[in-house]
């Protein structure tokens, strides 16, 4: 069971290294969440469960998850804001090359 923790935790520490210093992390990052699950479904029984459970806490692996989970909000939240911006851009522009159809100039315009 030693084996397993270990394995998981050093996963978990892969993936934050790769967010941290790899530009496309995404594939990586997916990959080792793979493994991570296929040590979690490999538990067959309810007494290696509990036993993980504790482990997982000796090795303070919880510690590593949050700092995971913290990494993939900032990121997820990162991500929002530039698809926001794009929206904006996008309506900006729409408007621009829709006014310069039109030939209308606000400037040319009396009050």
């Amino acid at each position: 069971m030693h084996e397993k923790i270990e394995a998981y935790k050093e996963l978990t520490v892969d993936m934050i290294n790769a967010i941290g210093s790899e530009p496309d992390y995404q594939h990586k990052v997916a990959e080792l969440l793979d493994k991570r699950q296929v040590i979690i479904d490999s538990f067959t029984t309810t007494e290696e469960v509990i036993q993980f459970r504790v482990l997982y806490r000796d090795y303070e692996v919880g510690t590593l998850d949050n700092q995971l989970r913290d990494l993939l909000t900032k990121e997820l939240n990162q991500t929002k804001t530039d698809i926001i911006e794009q929206k904006k851009k996008r309506i900006a522009n729409s408007a621009y090359s829709k006014v310069n159809r039109e030939g209308l100039n606000l400037f040319s315009k009396q009050i």
